[in-house]
């Protein structure tokens, strides 16, 4: 399967990640979302979705799961509390199984996040 865009991240509000997932499932997106500490997918999955190919072989794969030492290594310098919230929050990607096609996977996301922010501020007010 070639990709025409993925994005990939770490989600602290669980309500957030199951919106992103939930939306990115109607629109017909793959995606993989792991719940913190899990290994699995929501689907039960374990393995990256193949993206691109050379020939017969795979040659990207996107979706794993990230353990809380690669986080780590991810983001030096960083403030030791800060990544170990990024390592216990939702590891959300989102995969446009169509190549070249534009139309879908930015829109959701922008679409999910911006109905997010305006129609519960006070969700990222309670956090503060």
């Amino acid at each position: 399967m070639a990709s025409a865009g993925v994005v990939s991240g770490f989600v602290a509000d669980p309500a957030l990640a199951r919106a992103l997932c939930a939306r990115a499932a109607e629109a017909g997106l793959v995606l993989r979302a792991y719940r913190p500490g899990s290994r699995l997918d929501e689907n039960g999955e374990r393995n990256a979705v193949d993206v691109t190919t050379w020939g017969s072989r795979v040659n990207t794969g996107m979706g794993n799961w990230v353990p809380a030492r690669a986080v780590r290594r991810i983001l030096p310098g960083c403030d030791r509390l800060a990544v170990r919230e990024v390592a216990r929050a939702w590891q959300v990607t989102l995969i446009d199984p169509v190549w070249g096609r534009n139309t879908v996977l930015w829109p959701v996301f922008g679409e999910v996040l911006g109905s997010w922010h305006t129609d519960a501020p006070s969700r990222h007010l309670d956090r503060q």
